[in-house]
């Protein structure tokens, strides 16, 4: 009887714990993840808005101290953009303006590696000593040089590689002219215009034009207010004198060659 009972009192306990586990009264590995995924691509490229944000002065320096009345020459504007650190700061937009009575190229650009962008003015109307303000701007960053317009009296001199110029093509003949304004100062950025009465002639980059930074094209004067183009016979092989002419403004140059 003892037994018995002793047999029905496990069964209970066992019956017991049963129920408990039914109950969820056990305890459960409850392992909640809690690592929060922030992981989004937030990688986005720098926009110009973003760069010239960055700016906070702006230099401008002008190639040359003035530019004839004819708008036959121009001045090359560049401007420097620096962050707070006096830092270059490439890849901002830069947008240059201008007084009346001037012209503008390459109004809106962007700087280089170094923070400079460049553009070019010439004068439009305005009258000989008057004063051309050219402004660059990059976001909120801004300034200014001023250009003096200058009587268009200048001179043109015409040189020659060679008084002759072999009939089979074999070399070239180089014509070079130097452009001097009523000061008799070099002028810089002036556009030539080469013409000759036979052959070809064709406008070529100076040495020292192909130097600069930016170059200077083809036809216009460099630092030495010098440009430069190549005549050849263009196939004639006659004998022939061969007269070349190079204009700037209302100013023009001739030379001979045999």
């Amino acid at each position: 009887m003892v037994t018995t009972m002793r047999k029905l009192g496990c069964i209970l306990a066992a019956l017991s714990v049963l129920a408990l586990s039914a109950c969820g009264g056990g305890s459960l590995s409850t392992g909640t993840n809690t690592g929060t995924h922030t992981g989004s691509s937030s990688g986005s490229s720098s926009s110009s808005g973003g760069i010239n944000a960055t700016v906070a002065t702006v230099k401008v320096s002008s190639s040359a101290a003035s530019v004839p009345a004819d708008g036959s020459a121009g001045a090359t504007i560049t401007a420097q953009t620096l962050d707070a650190n006096n830092n270059a700061v490439s890849g901002a937009t830069v947008t240059f303006s201008t007084s009346t009575g001037s012209v503008l190229t390459n109004e809106t650009t962007t700087t280089d590696v170094a923070g400079h962008a460049t553009a070019t003015v010439t004068d439009s109307g305005g009258a000989a000593g008057s004063t051309i303000t050219v402004s660059a701007t990059a976001g909120t960053a801004k300034g200014s040089a001023n250009v003096m317009v200058v009587s268009n009296q200048q001179s043109v001199t015409l040189l020659v590689s060679s008084p002759s110029l072999p009939s089979n093509g074999s070399k070239p003949v180089t014509i070079q002219a130097i452009v001097r304004n009523a000061s008799n100062q070099l002028v810089t950025g002036a556009v030539v215009s080469f013409s000759a009465t036979s052959g070809g002639i064709t406008p070529v980059t100076t040495t020292a034009g192909a130097a600069a930074t930016p170059a200077v094209p083809a036809g216009t004067t460099d630092a030495n207010g010098a440009a430069a183009a190549q005549l050849t016979p263009a196939g004639d092989p006659t004998n022939r004198t061969i007269t070349v002419t190079a204009t700037v403004g209302s100013t023009q140059a001739t030379a001979a060659v045999a």
